[in-house]
Order: structure tokens, then C-alpha cells, then sequence
């Protein structure tokens, strides 16, 4: 997971954890004004491949006079709306519009094939305010994947509440509903999926165990639950001039024995999210 404190991001997986510099950024208007985004600015993508079973955070530039970007696998044109990027070897990448101002979600697909999918955003800058106790409601997106195959394409609300003096966070992808593509060829609309929780910490060990993923879904598994042994990856970052906006992407393995190589399904998701203001208790109602 990686989230911001001090102007410093912090990046977690279930396996390992580490830190990294936020980028500063120029003056922008986000992806709601781009008519105001000069170049270079500072951007921070997080790739979420679920082929290869990776979620990778890549800091970057765009440049918004010369209408290029250069970051991870965004790198070509990109048009003056910000919406579409055209890169070498048949590179497209989409970047969707949203409610959110500085971070969307996108997808990339290449001449071959190959589909990663993500966030992108304007990172936020060194030196803001520092976060405490804050919660974040906004958009996500679930696919399931069986043996490399698409079986469940969801979409819902997420719900984020970090504590950046703790370093602790709970995040719930809630009112998932969407297309299910069965082993016949047909297809349904499911609604009252079931949702994915992921809570969490930072404790300096690198040790596994910093992630718990818990989901119960009678629709989704056939044992009405995820497995116990999943194995999480996950990346959460700031964005926005002050931190007010927050994207995440995520990777489960659902193992169904400990220690196992094989996984009976492979979950992939993301989100976007607004801060929101402050209630008693430190929460804001589910979206």
C-alpha cells in the first residue's frame, strides 16, 4: 500500500513494504481544467496488471504544453483534453472521466493484447498539510479472473479510512454489481455481490501479514467466502495539491491451501476517492 505523511508515500504489499519521496508538482489544473496544466508536472501512476499478477507504482511527467507524458506504460502524445494517450507499437490508453479532480482511472492496451489497467494522478506535493484521521468515499472497480479469463466485471463505491499517525487503514469496495460471464457463453447482471474489505498497517518488519483481505459472496465463491491464505498486493497513493484526493489498486491471489502455487481465482481492482469532511468519530457516511 502506498499512502502519503509529511510529504513522504509509503508502499505496501502483503509480502514486503518500503519508502519512497513523493514528486512535487507543477502548477495544474487537474484533470477538471486541463486548460491550466502547464508543463512539466509530476505524475504518479499505479499499474495493476492483472496477467502478470503486479500492481506497480511509477512516478512520471507530463508535459502539458508539448502534450507528452512519460510514466511507467503512459508514455507518448496525450491529447489537451488528458484523455487519451497514443504511444509506439500501437500503444492507446484511455483515461476516463470521473467526479474526481486530480487522479482517474485508465486503461492501456497494446497492439498485442496485453490490457494493464490503473490509476493516474497529480501526486501530492511535499511539505502539505500532514493527514490524520481521514476518510475518503469515492468509485471502484472488481474483476474476477478465472484462468485468465474475466468472470466477473463489478462496479460499486469505495470507502477509505486511514490514519497517517498510526499508519493504519481500512478500506471497504461496497455496492458491487455488475456483468457475470458464465462457462456457457452467457452472461448476467448480479446485483448484492458481496464486499471487499482490505485493512491494514505498517509496521517496519517487512514481514508478511500486513494486509488482511475478507469478502463473503455466495455469488462469487463456492465456498461463500475468500480464502483465508489470499495473498494481497496493494498500492494507495495521495493526489491533489493538499492530499485530498486518494486512488488505490489491488491484486488478490485466492489460495485456497497455505503455501500453495495455484489459485482458484485472481481479483483485481481499483478505486478513486474525494476526501471527506470530518464527522465525529473520524468517519462519513457510506456512500
Amino acid at each position: 500500500m502506498t499512502f502519503c505523511k509529511h510529504g513522504r508515500c509509503i508502499l505496501l504489499t502483503g509480502a514486503m513494504g518500503f519508502i519512497a519521496g513523493c514528486g512535487d508538482t507543477a502548477s495544474h489544473g487537474g484533470f477538471s481544467d486541463p486548460s491550466v496544466t502547464s508543463g512539466p508536472s509530476s505524475v504518479s501512476i499505479l499499474e495493476l496488471n492483472a496477467t502478470d499478477g503486479t500492481v506497480t507504482t511509477t512516478n512520471g511527467t507530463l508535459d502539458g504544453d508539448g502534450n507528452r507524458i512519460a510514466a511507467g506504460v503512459l508514455k507518448g502524445s496525450i491529447d489537451a483534453p488528458l484523455t487519451t494517450v497514443s504511444g509506439p507499437d500501437g500503444l492507446r490508453v484511455s483515461i476516463h472521466e470521473g467526479s474526481t479532480d486530480y487522479v482517474r482511472f485508465f486503461d492501456a492496451e497494446s497492439v498485442d493484447g496485453e490490457l494493464v489497467r490503473g490509476v493516474i494522478g497529480f501526486p501530492t506535493p511535499s511539505g502539505s498539510p500532514p493527514r490524520h484521521l481521514s476518510t475518503w468515499t469515492g468509485s471502484s472497480e472488481v474483476r474476477v479472473h478465472a484462468e485468465k479469463e474475466v468472470i466477473f466485471d463489478l462496479k460499486g463505491d469505495v470507502r477509505v479510512i486511514a490514519d497517517l499517525d498510526s499508519l493504519t487503514f481500512d478500506t471497504d469496495l461496497i455496492n458491487l454489481e455488475g456483468q457475470h460471464f458464465k462457462s456457457d457463453g452467457t452472461e448476467e447482471y448480479v446485483t448484492d455481490v458481496g464486499t471487499l474489505s482490505i485493512d491494514g498497517y505498517y509496521h517496519g518488519s517487512h514481514e508478511p501479514g500486513d494486509l488482511k483481505a475478507r469478502m463473503d459472496s455466495d455469488v462469487i465463491f463456492t465456498a461463500g467466502e475468500l480464502s483465508p491464505y489470499a495473498d494481497v498486493k496493494m498500492s494507495m497513493m495521495q493526489y491533489g495539491p493538499g492530499g485530498e484526493e486518494m486512488g488505490g489498486a489491488i491484486l488478490i491471489d485466492n489460495y485456497i491451501y497455505p503455501n500453495s502455487k495455484v489459485f482458484a481465482l485472481r481479483i483485481s481492482g481499483r478505486f478513486v476517492a474525494t476526501e471527506q469532511p470530518s464527522v465525529p468519530g473520524g468517519t462519513a457516511p457510506v456512500p
